[in-house]
């Protein structure tokens, strides 16, 4: 079995997420309750000192310091003390646990998994490192936990599923693709949930914006946008409609969700009878402004004149653009 672990992946695909929330009340009921619904085979010392031991020399280190808890110490099994360094008898005990749980991930019930992707979750996070404390998770899963309470991690896991699985998956690749090149602010910000949201939209940088929108999943509001020279590009958040992504991610964090989704809704429609034509810029404009006037979050300066100015002005023209 080869691992499959993505360093520094963080985050919960929909399998995953769902999985969670399938074992949401043996997670909230504590620690007894998580490893006897996990621990269903009888390993011995011996069965998993051989385990450990046809690992090869890299994933033995890897082993016995999972869950890295250096500045706390680590559990060594025969002095039943912490010591500074990991030793080998915790990594043997680490096996055990991998295998009494049948190589599965504690937290999504999923496996079987390799020994390296599953990583040592302290169930309460400042419990330390013992064993009445130790399970094994999936890497990712644990490294998203971090110092939350498991009702945090939980509810935060459950917001993003009650926005349905399309949602969630388009949040997912965002969030992989901005990892992988290195875009540390996007992470950052995708990975927020809604309570962290609203308090970092004060302070969040004008070029940041953009991902704040589609954390909530409202940014685009065309299929796509036609550049000076007629080119088509994908996506229509456009400078243009800051005032709108910005008053329906405002009315989601602080108002009405309801009203901010319905407020999305009504312009996605009709911006796509802009691009095919069945309506012209003006009404478009329109349109956008009395969604706005919808709302009591609208950005500080915002007019509906000098709006729909900048819209005529500087949107380009549609006509016989096929998607």
């Amino acid at each position: 079995m080869i691992s499959t672990r993505i360093p520094g992946h963080q985050i919960l695909d929909w399998q995953q997420t769902i999985a969670l929330l399938d074992n949401k009340e043996t997670l909230l009921s504590g620690g007894d309750a998580i490893r006897s619904k996990v621990n269903t085979v009888e390993v011995s010392w011996e069965e998993a000192s051989n385990f450990y031991n046809s690992q090869s020399t890299s994933d033995r280190a890897m082993i016995r310091k999972s869950g890295q808890q250096g500045h706390l110490g680590w559990w060594d099994p025969v002095s039943e003390s912490l010591t500074d360094n990991p030793t080998q008898q915790r990594g043997i005990l680490l096996c055990q646990m991998y295998l009494k749980q049948d190589r599965k991930c504690a937290y999504t019930l999923s496996g079987p998994h390799h020994i390296l992707d599953l990583q040592v979750e302290h169930i309460s996070p400042n419990g330390g490192d013992h064993p009445d404390n130790m399970i094994l998770t999936l890497y990712n899963v644990n490294e998203n936990r971090k110092q939350s309470t498991m009702e945090v991690f939980v509810d935060r896991w459950q917001k993003r599923a009650d926005k349905g699985e399309t949602e969630f998956n388009s949040w997912y690749a965002d969030t992989l693709k901005a990892s992988a090149k290195g875009q540390k602010e996007k992470v950052k910000i995708l990975a927020m949930d809604e309570e962290d949201l609203a308090k970092f939209a004060p302070m969040c940088a004008k070029r940041y914006e953009k991902y704040m929108w589609r954390n909530i999943g409202m940014s685009s509001l065309q299929p796509f946008r036609l550049t000076k020279k007629g080119e088509v590009r994908s996506g229509g958040s456009q400078g243009n409609y800051k005032p709108v992504l910005n008053t329906i991610l405002h009315e989601h964090l602080y108002g009405d969700k309801e009203l901010a989704q319905q407020m999305f809704s009504a312009i996605r429609v009709a911006a796509s009878s802009y691009v095919n034509g069945r309506i012209n810029n003006d009404t478009y404009a329109s349109i956008m402004c009395d969604c706005l006037d919808l709302s009591d979050h609208q950005p500080v300066g915002y007019n509906r004149d000098k709006f729909t100015a900048k819209v005529l002005r500087s949107t380009y023209s549609w006509p016989h653009l096929k998607k």
